[in-house]
């Protein structure tokens, strides 16, 4: 990703000189943490050298020139209106963005597969006269019941360059249709997997719940690997101690039923507990990975229901691969994420900003505040999101899938909400 400012038509001043690598977790339906390499360029041209001597017309000139082009490089305030696609109704908050034609344009993902025609109009994989509206399992996802826990991803699982689907099944993307390749787990609860490269191989491998299942060239090739033994819930990996393997937080119920929370370091494909650190009793959790402060490594943001079923949310910065509690972050206002947040550049000023549930919280400098005048502000019990430039002008939009006010009535509805941070 390249910053840039516009000038002109044909013009555009790059700040440069300097590569920032930034671990963050894209929930984009992969549920992977990738590596994102943020150019800022600064000219150097002038260093060490005599500044050059400037008169009163040549003054005049610069100071014109830069009150023509400043109103073109500000940034404005983020702002999201929700899309013309408008609100339908689904059976599952699970959504996720992916170009999976590779047209260049992204796709959605939620109970069925939403083309983009090029237009930003979505049309399910059937073709029906009502679109991408109905998300009523009929196809391609045909052979599960999609009402229970229908939590599907976006992954490569075979290594061809498309986008596949990965769920209680695994449905390879053959361009114009997808096929079932079958289910490799007994997935009672498919909200916990996950689609990881566990052994750095290039291949994408099945995580759910405490197993590995390793992949090579699209088949898995061996059987799955206990990877922990003590818990077996949703795991959310990331690599925060920045040795170039995925390292595990551990969410959910240990054999018996207890809800507890855990960190392990990957050291050399072996889980090993970290005891620095312990995590609340909750009733049920989420957690996220993300750079907060932008120093490079990866801080976690836990959140949940505590023992008196009331939401909670947690900031750990990593300091030097320990993740420390900052018991002085508050953030109030937010509902339930199933994502455990959700982490993008939302207004475009360098750091990474969080949806929780149905908030916007803006970064400024590791402080978070609710984003009131942004225009996401829908009413909801509990989401998912996914982000995306979907109308590729440099800025992200949100697919946002949700449960209205009521909680559990099962009423899920899915909306763009389109980002005018880039204006012009």
């Amino acid at each position: 990703m390249s910053v840039h400012a516009r000038l002109s038509a044909n013009a555009f001043i790059f700040y440069n000189a300097t590569l920032l690598e930034n671990l963050i977790n894209h929930y984009n339906g992969i549920g992977q943490v990738e590596k994102e390499h943020v150019l800022l360029y600064h000219n150097t041209s002038l260093k060490n050298k005599r500044r050059p001597h400037m008169t009163r017309s040549s003054i005049l000139s610069l100071c014109l020139l830069i009150f023509l082009t400043l109103p073109a490089i500000i940034v404005h305030a983020a702002t999201f209106t929700i899309s013309d696609w408008g609100e339908i109704c689904g059976v599952s908050p699970t959504i996720a963005f992916g170009d999976y034609d590779n047209d260049g344009d992204l796709d959605a993902l939620n109970c069925d597969v939403g083309r983009n025609d090029g237009t930003n109009t979505f049309i399910d994989m059937n073709m029906s006269p009502q679109g991408f509206s109905e998300l009523l399992c009929d196809y391609p996802l045909n052979t599960e019941p999609c009402y229970i826990n229908p939590f599907y991803k976006w992954a490569d699982v075979n290594g061809d360059g498309f986008l596949d689907i990965c769920g209680y099944y695994i449905y390879l993307n053959n361009i114009t249709n997808f096929s079932e390749i079958g289910t490799f787990f007994d997935l009672t609860d498919h909200r916990y997997h996950t689609m990881i490269d566990f052994d750095r191989n290039g291949s994408i491998d099945y995580s759910y719940k405490n197993l590995i299942l390793l992949f090579e060239n699209g088949e898995p090739y061996d059987e799955p690997i206990e990877f922990v033994s003590e818990l077996q819930g949703n795991s959310v990996w990331g690599d925060y101690d920045n040795d170039g393997d995925l390292d595990l937080m551990m969410l959910g119920p240990d054999d018996g039923n207890v809800y507890s929370s855990k960190l392990y370091r990957n050291v050399n494909g072996v889980a090993v507990e970290d005891t620095n650190i312990t995590f609340p009793d909750c009733n049920f959790t989420r957690a996220s990975w993300g750079d907060s402060d932008n120093d490079g490594d990866l801080d976690l943001m836990f959140l949940g229901y505590n023992l008196e079923f009331s939401f909670f949310v947690r900031l750990y910065r990593n300091d030097n691969g320990v993740l420390v509690y900052q018991s002085d972050f508050e953030i109030s206002g937010f509902t339930f994420s199933y994502d455990g947040g959700s982490w993008a550049d939302f207004d475009n000023d360098g750091d990474l900003d969080i949806l929780f549930g149905c908030r916007l919280f803006v970064n400024n400098n590791g402080v978070f505040t609710l984003a009131a005048d942004s225009g996401l502000d829908t009413p909801c019990t509990t989401s998912m999101s996914s982000w995306g430039d979907l109308d590729n002008d440099g800025d992200m939009e949100v697919l946002f899938g949700h449960c209205g006010e009521l909680p559990y009535n099962m009423q899920y509805s899915i909306n763009i909400w389109m980002n005018h941070t880039i204006d012009g």
